[in-house]
């Protein structure tokens, strides 16, 4: 399930999965929108999208990754097994023997996908 292209995508699996509301009426950003976001975290709701927020031109997604079945969601995986797999990588360097380094070149493409690229224009500039 991982492999969201945008925040906007992965807003609307959360919609189609019933994980995220809409916040339709005006609410202001300073007192309200704090006060509402962390009272669903607490309670462990849905990621929140402030529609028309006093002021600004633009929506406003928070809780996105506030609960653990969100960032599952978002990785593909647990936060657990992305855990395990960071430590298997900082362990296996340097390689100790075979076996370590198999185990590093077998996670080399992920780690690659990981890196940092430059673009002239990102989604959130559009």
């Amino acid at each position: 399930m991982a492999g969201f292209r945008s925040l906007s995508e992965f807003l609307a699996e959360l919609e189609r999965r019933g994980d995220l509301e809409r916040v339709e009426r005006e609410v202001d950003w300073a007192c309200e929108v704090t006060e509402i976001a962390c009272r669903e975290a607490r309670r462990d709701g849905p990621a929140l999208l402030f529609e028309r927020v006093r002021g600004a031109r633009f929506p406003l997604a928070v809780n996105v990754l506030a609960s653990p079945r969100r960032i599952a969601w978002a990785l593909g995986r647990t936060p657990a097994a992305v855990g395990a797999e960071i430590e298997e990588l900082l362990h296996a360097l340097p390689p100790r023997d075979g076996r370590d380094l198999g185990r590093l070149i077998g996670a080399g493409p992920r780690v690659l996908a990981m890196r940092p690229r430059r673009v002239a224009a990102g989604p959130a500039q559009a």
